[in-house]
């Protein structure tokens, strides 16, 4: 169960992902097969402990980890990993853009080290 904090952090991380994809909240809840009235809710943080069934609908709809939105929901973890900005979101209680700052740092590391592997990039990290 989701504490008050955890809720609305939930609900900012959806709206965010959603309009980032451009999506409207009615797009979003007829491409997830949810209630539109539910998902308004969901992304102003008034669910402590949402349906992980509608999360799962909803992390398909939106292309993200479902172990990212139930760590952002306070749920225990799933077997997969959570990606880096829910994580450090989750973790140490940092704000989206530091979180997303910091994300696109290591995903720059990965892509430096990818490209060393393959002999492209002869640089250091």
């Amino acid at each position: 169960m989701a504490y008050q904090w955890q809720a609305q952090q939930l609900g900012e991380y959806l709206r965010n992902a959603r309009t980032e994809r451009g999506l409207s909240l009615r797009a979003l809840a007829a491409t997830a097969d949810v209630d539109f009235g539910w998902l308004g809710k969901l992304e102003r943080g008034e669910f402590d402990a949402p349906d992980p069934r509608h999360l799962s609908r909803i992390a398909w709809a939106l292309g993200l980890n479902i172990a990212d939105i139930y760590m952002e929901a306070g749920y225990p973890a799933v077997p997969a990993l959570p990606s880096v900005r829910p994580y450090l979101r989750a973790k140490y209680d940092m704000p989206d853009d530091a979180a997303a700052l910091i994300e696109r740092h290591i995903n720059e590391v990965i892509a430096q080290v990818r490209r060393r592997k393959e002999g492209d990039d002869e640089s250091e990290i």
